[in-house]
């Protein structure tokens, strides 16, 4: 993601290049300042599951995970997330972004007699 007060540099139209992680497999993608992370990660991952449905994160059509983060990727600009790990959630019924990906679960107490 990018800091505060850094930039990537040109102007307010030009191309910008970033990274993403998205499900564990790095992207290099150029893209339009003004891409969605959205359309940027169906574009890249092939997931047309993701949808646009409401464009401003109401309906839950488009939700990734970024850092660990439930996020509405219509509504995130991909270039703020250059070097961000995107995580996205497996497809549900009816092709629709299913819940989130389960969490680890924590390791069994050590049972055995000593």
């Amino acid at each position: 993601m990018l800091k505060d007060g850094q930039d990537r540099g040109g102007t307010a139209d030009a191309p910008v290049t970033i990274q993403l992680r998205i499900d564990g497999v790095r992207h290099t993608v150029r893209i339009e300042p003004h891409m969605t992370l959205l359309d940027t990660v169906r574009e890249v991952a092939g997931r047309p599951d993701l949808v646009r449905a409401c464009a401003d994160g109401r309906c839950g059509g488009c939700p990734v995970f970024a850092e660990g983060r439930r996020i509405a990727a219509c509504t995130t600009l991909a270039a703020v997330m250059d070097d961000a790990s995107v995580t996205l959630a497996p497809p549900g019924p009816e092709g629709r972004p299913g819940p989130p990906p389960p969490a680890a679960a924590p390791p069994a107490p050590d049972t055995a007699p000593r």
